[in-house]
């Protein structure tokens, strides 16, 4: 399965021991498999790396998996999330298609069974993962490049956050709320924002990036 070594695995869970032989038997096989032991340190992590696929349970201490899911699909609404769940936590199925989840599996966790899902995940982002932009940019959502043409624009680690979360959904605007959580983790100023956003136009065009005065940012469409 060569597709899985350059994906980047946020793996959610409270029992310690599942999720040391988890890491053991599969850790390696990716770019990076990290480990958060509930849902707080998930979206934590989440908001620091831009994962690929998350994989987590649902009943975890301080905020259980559905809950983080619902968070997260505020700042993503494209991640790939599996939901690992024991068969007396069925009536929560429906929730969680309710929250676009791409797979449930079913506890004790079936390592084959586990791997075959994240490789089918994998082959359908390798189709979509090159997002056409106007005016002759695109951005690649797995390398997080981006390129007018053929030529690559060098992007900061928070402007490259930037892009990323406004392509996920190129028809909608994102707002200044989720923007400040995803890129600065809330800690900034209006202005810092602006300033911001003045830069990276002019490292791409002056048009590319649309303010939605007091709502927040889009692409231009």
């Amino acid at each position: 399965m060569s597709n899985l070594k350059n994906l980047k695995i946020l793996f959610v869970e409270d029992e310690v021991e599942i999720c040391k032989n988890i890491d053991e038997a599969i850790g390696d096989l990716f770019a990076l498999f990290e480990i958060a032991y509930d849902g707080y340190a998930g979206i934590k992590k989440y908001k620091k790396t831009i994962h690929d696929i998350i994989i987590t349970d649902i009943s975890m201490p301080k905020l259980n998996g559905l809950d983080m899911v619902s968070k997260i699909r505020k700042i993503s609404t494209s991640v790939p999330i599996i939901i690992l769940s024991a068969f007396s936590e069925k009536e929560y199925l429906f929730k969680a298609i309710d929250m676009s989840v791409n797979k449930y599996l079913v506890k004790p966790i079936d390592v084959d069974e586990l791997l075959n899902i994240i490789s089918e995940i994998s082959n359908g982002l390798s189709s979509i993962q090159n997002i056409i932009l106007p005016m002759e940019y695109s951005y690649n959502s797995k390398d997080k490049k981006l390129y007018l043409g053929h030529k690559f624009i060098s992007l900061t680690k928070k402007e490259t956050l930037f892009m990323d979360i406004l392509t996920k959904d190129k028809t909608e605007y994102v707002s200044n709320k989720d923007i400040y959580a995803y890129v600065w983790n809330d800690e900034v100023s209006d202005s810092a924002v602006r300033t911001f956003i003045k830069r990276l136009r002019q490292k791409t065009n002056k048009d590319l990036i649309v303010n939605i005065s007091g709502l927040g940012y889009r692409i231009k469409a």
